[in-house]
């Protein structure tokens, strides 16, 4: 008799890109493994009694209700949890690394020359405590800090005095601002309240959220730049530390973090925080030819100054030369167009000034620790969950 294959549940929330990623690194593992999967949405699904009736092997969970999962738990089948919702140190865990978030929001303002910052948190939840200590440790390092302003959306929508704080807050920071917003979720919120108060972004405040869900385009409304997790590793990994488990594997640590793959900069950040004008003129330059290489002598000259005095300018101001300024933002746009295109590795050479294929590779590789062509298939790019 043929054996039956293993058979995983994914009791995911398909609503967010992450979840939507998560399972296609789940699928993706389990069509090479040859392994079945029952993709569970709801939540009354989500049981010790219907998972024992579907016969499951293992359960690869991201969950936010503590009753559901201890119900889980006491079913004795494995399980792993895939996010960062509810903290439970006998439960293996694959989820984002939420420090490298908040560190990777941080050096970016830092980067663009801001230096006020903001955080906007939802106070219980460990994943925003998490991303407010990266954004903190990166910030301090700069010697800068940061106000905080806690409170879930839900909370803040339907009340006036959350409200009243909010905007009182926004009113005494000075301007500009960088701020972080623990997820995208809170962006029109603080987005509605920046209007009411006649500030501008990213002129005036400069808000970069997390998790680059999927929004409706709104005109008069700056789209929102955002952290991308790698939700597709972390489906990944997860299925494949389960099935190590139930193979009886030596066992790897109870968690694993899996950094973020990159901010996606839309209009809400697109500024540079610099009263110089020298500064915002070669930044706005570079942003504008991507495509073509740089000498710095001859930006320096078109500009109407000398290499050495716009070296100084830079180092002063955002503490990096012109030529790493523009490399940043070279290798930000490869980013982008390696994970939401079909580009070859060539033509995105060419489209980010690198010329060829080879010099592009071995620049990304110094930087990054991987070729273009890992960091695209670690992310999951080109595969569709449809084709499950």
């Amino acid at each position: 008799m043929k054996k039956r294959p293993r058979r995983l549940a994914a009791c995911l929330f398909n609503s967010s890109r992450l979840s939507r990623d998560m399972l296609k690194g789940i699928c993706t593992v389990a069509q090479q493994e040859d392994i079945e999967v029952a993709v569970l949405e709801n939540h009354l699904r989500m049981s010790r009694a219907y998972l024992q009736g579907l016969g499951v092997d293992g359960i690869l969970a991201q969950l936010f209700s503590a009753e559901i999962l201890d119900d889980l738990k006491g079913s004795g089948i494995p399980l792993y949890h895939l996010g960062s919702g509810l903290p439970d140190k006998h439960l293996p865990v694959v989820r984002s690394d939420n420090k490298e978030v908040g560190r990777l929001a941080a050096r970016f303002f830092l980067q663009r020359g801001f230096q006020h910052f903001g955080f906007f948190s939802r106070d219980a939840h460990r994943g925003g405590r998490e991303r407010l200590a990266g954004f903190q440790e990166a910030l301090a390092k700069a010697g800068r800090t940061c106000f905080v302003c806690e409170g879930s959306v839900v909370e803040i929508a339907g009340n006036p005095r959350c409200i009243e704080r909010i905007e009182k807050q926004l009113r005494d920071t000075p301007k500009p601002s960088a701020i972080l917003v623990w997820q995208d979720g809170m962006y029109d919120l603080i987005l509605n309240s920046c209007q009411r108060l006649g500030f501008a972004v990213p002129r005036d405040l400069s808000i970069l959220g997390v998790n680059d869900d999927i929004r409706p385009i709104v005109p008069h409304r700056p789209a929102l730049s955002s952290v991308r997790l790698n939700g597709f590793e972390i489906g990944c990994q997860g299925t494949l530390r389960l099935l190590g488990s139930l193979r009886n594997e030596k066992p790897r640590p109870e968690e694993l973090l899996v950094p973020p793959l990159l901010i996606m900069e839309r209009q809400s950040t697109n500024s540079f925080a610099v009263a110089d004008p020298m500064i915002r003129r070669a930044c706005d330059w570079m942003r504008a030819h991507l495509e073509q290489p740089m000498e710095v002598g001859e930006l320096a000259r078109h500009l109407g100054g000398s290499r050495r005095q716009l070296e100084r300018r830079f180092d002063a101001v955002i503490s990096c030369s012109p030529y790493s300024a523009f490399l940043n933002l070279r290798m930000d746009r490869a980013k982008e167009l390696l994970l939401d295109t079909s580009l070859k590795i060539e033509t995105i050479a060419q489209c980010t000034g690198f010329g060829d294929a080879p010099h592009f590779s071995s620049t990304f590789k110094r930087r990054f620790g991987e070729s273009p062509a890992a960091f695209r298939k670690r992310s999951g790019a080109g595969i569709l969950p449809d084709a499950f």
